[in-house]
């Protein structure tokens, strides 16, 4: 007989395999919940209509109140595994995202979790939303959003790779936004898709991520388009500077942000130029970390205005009156970081909050059990499941009809060729919060977790 995990936070009965009962003993709820069945007939089944604007929604979803610490490891630390055995023959080649990871290189959220943290100081779109449309103090303050989005990824433990179909949401109203996001290609390259809309704001990212290992270290160069638009229609566009994690063979690991990035303003004119400059075998304590910029008008640099700071930490800027204003600022670290050196804001972001209890949709990453088991140190299961969903996400899309291209839930492709980075490829369907909120969310399914 089959026992449930976590089941009292889907929104119906869903059920997996004895051997995942370790990660349920330690979650919380009565009642019996489930997960949309990603059969391309089920995909076209009608969503509630898009009624629940985000000024309702605040007034209604209950604030939740977040942990600030992992649960206590149930087992030991796994043995540490060599990195060159597993990353010899990938020197200069293929693609990294795409090789089977050991859970001893993994944290305990996936890739669709991670996308969130970008929403830590989502207060400075708040307060960009506040001032006046396509002004100087605007793109100031969306810029320091952008720049606050690195501040966290100093982790160098990978997240966990989401399954096609997987999505995530997280319901903040006491920092008043929501979040969804959702892979919705795997083939021929991995897309994932985010929305999330706040006080009189919306922001969006969809991003093809690629990975390659150099011979010292893993490089992260992400094709994305960022952006955020405010109610009174200024719209703001932006992309990634690449990643690198260093010295993954030998000496301390270090993680470094580097290169230029603009950010357009696309009905002001005006543009943020920013750069992360890569340090140096020579480069002193205090030159680690430095980003700075300047802003153009339509094309043209405008005097008496930079920003300088650094992006693990906090940015300035300089403005044309001679007068310097710090616009962002990191928040205090975690008191109990965990293993995988996480800040408060992450800590929360794979959490089961009593509120979620028979409300999530069983697709989202919560509900995999190895993300769980990680989370809870049970090494061992979390290297079972995480192997097992692999092999069955491999079988599912080999035994997919290639002449249909998967369907996504809650995000359906914009007609015509588009190119990643420059346009959107997805858009939102709609209706996520309308079902949550009708508690609609029983026919989803996704084979991996079933």
């Amino acid at each position: 007989m089959e026992e449930p995990l976590i089941g009292a936070f889907r929104s119906s009965e869903a059920r997996i395999p004895r051997e995942a009962h370790c990660c349920s003993e330690a979650l919380p709820g009565p009642h019996k919940a489930s997960l949309p069945s990603h059969d391309s007939k089920d995909q076209t089944t009608a969503s509630p209509a898009n009624t629940l604007p985000i000024e309702d929604w605040l007034k209604e979803e209950p604030v939740h109140e977040r942990r600030v610490a992992l649960p206590p490891p149930q087992q030991p630390a796994p043995t540490a595994i060599n990195v060159w055995s597993l990353l010899k023959d990938m020197v200069g080649k293929g693609e990294l995202s795409r090789v089977a990871t050991p859970v001893q290189f993994l944290e305990p959220l996936s890739e669709l979790q991670q996308r969130c943290e970008d929403m830590e100081f989502c207060e400075l779109l708040d307060q960009a939303a506040a001032v006046e449309r396509c002004s100087l103090e605007r793109l100031l303050l969306v810029t320091a959003f952008a720049v606050s989005a690195y501040s966290g990824v100093k982790r160098t433990c990978k997240p966990f790779n989401a399954l096609l179909g997987e999505t995530y949401e997280l319901a903040c109203p006491e920092k008043g936004f929501r979040f969804i996001s959702e892979k919705v290609q795997h083939e021929p390259t991995t897309i994932n898709r985010v929305l999330a809309e706040g006080r009189g704001w919306t922001f969006e990212l969809e991003d093809e991520l690629h990975t390659r290992f150099t011979g010292t270290a893993v490089e992260l160069a992400p094709i994305v388009l960022l952006q955020v638009t405010f109610s009174d229609g200024d719209t703001y566009r932006w992309g990634k500077a690449t990643t690198s994690i260093n010295n993954v063979i030998m000496g301390r690991i270090n993680l470094e942000h580097k290169g230029s990035w603009r950010l357009q303003g696309v009905h002001s004119g005006l543009t943020a130029c920013m750069k992360f400059h890569a340090s140096t075998m020579l480069s002193s304590k205090s030159k680690l970390h430095e980003v700075s910029g300047v802003v153009e008008k339509d094309g043209v640099a405008m005097k008496g205005v930079k920003l300088q700071g650094k992006w693990d930490r906090e940015l300035h800027a300089d403005l044309p009156d001679g007068s310097s204003r710090l616009l962002w600022g990191v928040n205090p670290p975690a008191a109990d970081p965990s293993r995988y050196c996480m800040t408060p804001w992450v800590l929360r972001l794979n959490e089961l909050t009593p509120q979620l209890a028979g409300r999530l949709p069983a697709t989202d990453t919560r509900l995999r059990p190895d993300v769980r088991c990680l989370e809870l140190g049970i090494y061992d299961q979390a290297a079972v499941h995480h192997k097992r969903m692999e092999q069955a996400q491999v079988a599912r899309l080999a035994s997919a009809d290639s002449a249909v291209p998967h369907q996504p839930r809650w995000f359906e492709r914009v007609p015509g060729p588009g190119k990643i980075g420059e346009e959107y490829i997805f858009r939102y369907r709609g209706g996520y919060w309308e079902t949550r909120a009708a508690g609609a969310f029983v026919e989803m399914t996704l084979p991996e977790l079933t």
